[in-house]
């Protein structure tokens, strides 16, 4: 193994695994009162490289049985398993000189230990949840990202593995996730005695897996220069934070619209587009017009990625000074071939000339405005599904963007339920922007995905 590989095996032991309550002298994950562990703990803390390791200890102990290890590994979406968990656990697999062999076309390991030849079959939560572990017959399950998935898509996720764990002894279950969402998760962990779950109270005195959690601040290799903690006490209240830091379940999603948004994952510094151009805007009759340009790619007829590449937000402008804003945007990334828009702008002016409506006022500058009929909640929920699916990066240069995806939030009603309509504020302008391009571009490819 070459240093660099060094460093990074001695990094990921140092950030999650800092007691002797959790990993022996040799490093491998303890079993304690339960099979079933859920490795809890924030951003940074080292919970998917743990997991790894539990892989490992599983297959030593089916060795010792003198039995196949067959472990079925889920994850939200493909990519994760690409970007983080293949490349973790192919370090794992090294650092205890394991010969493996992987087939990226099945997503299969194959791992030749003590004499067996184990398996390890990489799924994501749609293929599990989708009844696609038929055949599989296991002895072991894991899920990496476990708090990523809807609470009813974990419930599912847990029964269609648990029923595919046939002809073995001590059968397990391995989590790895955030507390950041109270609910199915928490109650498997049994964190509080009373948990209500989908609307039921549920006496859960016996848990069904051990948990254990880590502290974000005992890692020494998390780099807090750019400021994540920080960013964290910006956001929500003292107590939030300090039981997140703790590894405790906490609701951190709480109103949020965009609940799938991470800013670790989906900001990135992009500096090129790729693909078609299209903008979306949001018209202030009163107040500000929001802008914004993305490029949307495909492979082979598939969705790849649509980027937020660049934004403007504007003051009461009238439709000339707001289309010099966007004719220098066109020079930076390309001509949109459309501009998707609010249906309101055809009733309505903006600083308009002879009666024209806003609508029109473009498409005689040169603007190919599209719009459809729409409702909010359509749009929120293709937008989180593509945030979901790991299809949405947003450049670092949309600070406003960012802003509206942390922000923004559903009105609480006066009986403790939460409004189906984002509230009006600061971030409705591009929220709103954001929606009709998620309708306009993606409603038939997302109803076209439903149907599949």
């Amino acid at each position: 193994m070459n240093l660099k590989a060094k460093l990074k095996v001695t990094s990921y032991q140092k950030k999650f695994l800092s007691t002797d309550y959790y990993i022996d002298k040799d490093g491998i994950l303890r079993d304690r009162t339960k099979a079933n562990k859920a490795l809890i703990g924030g951003f940074g803390t080292g919970k998917t490289y743990s997991l790894c390791i539990k892989i490992i200890q599983r297959i030593q102990f089916r060795t010792k049985q003198k039995k196949r290890h067959i472990g079925i590994c889920t994850a939200p979406v493909n990519s994760h398993f690409v970007d983080v968990l293949i490349p973790q656990l192919d370090t794992v697999l090294d650092r205890y000189r394991f010969k493996y062999k992987f087939n990226q076309v099945d997503k299969i390991y194959y791992i030749n230990h003590g004499g067996f030849n184990h398996k390890i079959h990489l799924k994501s939560s749609e293929q599990a949840k989708a009844g696609r572990l038929v055949g599989i017959n296991a002895t072991d399950g894991y899920h990496d990202e476990f708090d990523v998935n809807k609470n009813e898509t974990q419930k599912k996720l847990w029964e269609s593995v648990e029923a595919r764990l046939r002809d073995c002894i001590d059968p397990t279950q391995s989590i790895a996730t955030t507390p950041e969402k109270v609910g199915y998760c928490e109650w498997l962990c049994n964190s509080s005695k009373d948990v209500n779950w989908n609307g039921d109270k549920v006496n859960n005195t016996e848990s069904i897996v051990e948990y254990i959690r880590a502290e974000t601040k005992d890692n020494a290799f998390l780099a807090d220069a750019s400021g994540y903690v920080e960013r964290l006490r910006s956001l929500y209240t003292p107590k939030q934070v300090e039981a997140y830091l703790k590894g405790y379940f906490v609701n951190l999603i709480g109103n949020r619209v965009w609940e799938y948004f991470n800013e670790e994952t989906h900001v990135k510094e992009i500096s090129k587009s790729y693909g078609t151009i299209v903008s979306f805007w949001d018209f202030g009759w009163n107040d500000f017009t929001y802008c914004g340009f993305a490029s949307i790619s495909a492979n082979n007829g598939q969705l790849s990625k649509v980027k937020i590449l660049d934004e403007f937000r504007v003051n009461k402008m009238t439709t000339e000074m707001i289309h010099e804003k966007y004719k220098e945007l066109c020079v930076k990334w390309g001509k949109p071939i459309a501009d998707y828009c609010d249906p309101a702008g055809n009733q309505h002016h903006l600083g308009s000339k002879m009666g024209l409506s806003v609508i029109e006022q473009f498409k005689a500058m040169g603007l190919n405005m599209k719009f459809q009929s729409s409702n909010i909640i359509e749009g929120i929920v293709i937008g989180n599904n593509l945030l979901h699916k790991q299809l949405i990066e947003i450049n670092t240069i949309c600070k406003h963007f960012i802003k509206m995806m942390i922000n923004s939030s559903y009105e609480e009603l006066k009986n403790g339920t939460k409004s189906e309509k984002p509230v009006h504020g600061e971030y409705e302008s591009a929220e709103a922007g954001f929606r009709y391009l998620m309708i306009n571009e993606f409603r038939s490819f997302y109803r076209t995905m439903l149907r599949g």
